[in-house]
């Protein structure tokens, strides 16, 4: 059973709505078509997500995981597939997403750990827009969102506004999240499910 929700969105198109939950529970992602009277599984496994965002064929989560360092996972509806990018941060020990959104053509990224507000071309590959080195917690409080043609951002302590320009600057720098092969993690996870099976009882002789 889970704990608590991570976050819910809703996909107009495919009229439902989709939430991440944590902590602890084997499943991580959730569909309801009847305005959350009912749920059913979409995805059970190790990885924690919390942000959703909602694409034409596509969904895209980004990770919150105590196992992985970092990552982004793409479920696609005519597969009925998921895809899972492993990313590591540059510096730090694992990036939690809070939210991703859409910017023209790049997406654009904000972490509650380390605080950040990152851009990317094709979710591989993360540059930073803005890193606050100072904090050393979880914010909870660190979003984007897009107004006209701006990326607006709140900390929680601070409002700051990139532009067209500043997107492409972050570009060219040295990627904060980048791919690797997570042979340890995986085997973590996996330990991980292994941990939470359901026990078969014993049969008395």
């Amino acid at each position: 059973m889970s704990r608590h929700f991570h976050y819910i969105v809703f996909d107009e198109e495919r009229r439902v709505l989709i939430t991440t939950l944590g902590d602890e529970n084997i499943v991580r992602v959730a569909i309801s078509a009847d305005c959350g009277f009912s749920w059913r599984p979409l995805y059970k496994g190790p990885w924690q997500f919390v942000p959703v965002l909602v694409e034409k064929d596509r969904w895209v989560f980004g990770f919150d995981s105590g196992i992985a360092k970092g990552g982004v996972a793409v479920y696609s509806f005519d597969e009925d597939d998921w895809v899972f990018a492993y990313l590591k941060p540059d510096g730090y020990r694992f990036a939690q997403f809070t939210s991703i959104t859409r910017f023209n053509d790049y997406y654009v990224g904000s972490l509650g750990y380390p605080p950040a507000i990152l851009v990317s071309k094709g979710l591989l590959h993360w540059y930073p827009l803005h890193i606050d080195p100072t904090s050393t917690k979880y914010n909870h409080f660190v979003d984007a969102t897009i107004w006209r043609d701006k990326v607006v951002v709140a900390t929680g302590k601070e409002l700051l506004i990139f532009d067209s320009r500043d997107v492409e600057e972050a570009l060219r720098r040295k990627p904060f999240l980048a791919p690797y092969k997570a042979y340890l993690d995986r085997v973590r996870g996996v330990l991980f499910m292994l941990k939470r099976l359901p026990r078969i009882p014993r049969v008395q002789e």
